[in-house]
């Protein structure tokens, strides 16, 4: 019982990581390294978006990506 009661706990705790969110090409978005804009969608890829960093681009998993609202229109 205790093994079932475990599971249930660390499920409870995974929580939901932007599953709801359909991103789009152009979203502005925050990552881990700094803040960033959606510039291709790849499908069928494990790494599926790549962003636009201001110091190069990177490649990021759903959960990485958090929205995000730039302070100026760029």
């Amino acid at each position: 019982m205790t093994i079932v009661n475990n599971l249930t706990t660390k499920f409870k705790n995974m929580g939901v990581c932007n599953s709801t969110k359909k991103w789009k090409v152009t979203d502005p978005v925050m990552t881990p390294y700094g803040e960033g804009r959606i510039i291709e969608i790849r499908k069928n890829n494990y790494v599926p978006y790549v962003v636009v960093l201001p110091y190069g681009i990177g490649y990021f998993t759903e959960k990485c990506l958090k929205p995000y609202e730039f302070k100026e229109k760029k």
